[in-house]
């Protein structure tokens, strides 16, 4: 990295998200790549619905924890949080 690009690393970054995918896609690798090149830490929020094995939700925390895992090999820390359902459209943390 850069002389000039070190000065702007922080200590931690964080990335929210469900990722309820088979594998990660291009985007979500660049995502995480980004925020990696930027910082000393990164602790990914794994979004949980209270709604099991439905068709937005076909993958439990553990599947998509192994896939990031596998993706970025301890270069991550992962952590559940459960996702709040609002208006039956969209969730919060």
């Amino acid at each position: 990295m850069p002389k000039e690009q070190e000065k702007e690393r922080a200590e931690v970054g964080v990335i929210i998200g469900r990722f309820q995918l088979d594998n990660l896609h291009e985007g979500h690798i660049g995502i995480f790549e980004y925020v990696l090149e930027r910082h000393d830490r990164v602790i990914v929020f794994l979004g949980m619905s209270p709604n099991k094995c439905t068709m937005n939700n076909t993958l439990d925390f553990e599947a998509r924890k192994q896939m990031l895992d596998k993706e970025f090999k301890g270069r991550i820390e992962i952590h559940y949080v459960k996702a709040h359902p609002i208006s039956g459209k969209s969730w919060l943390l």
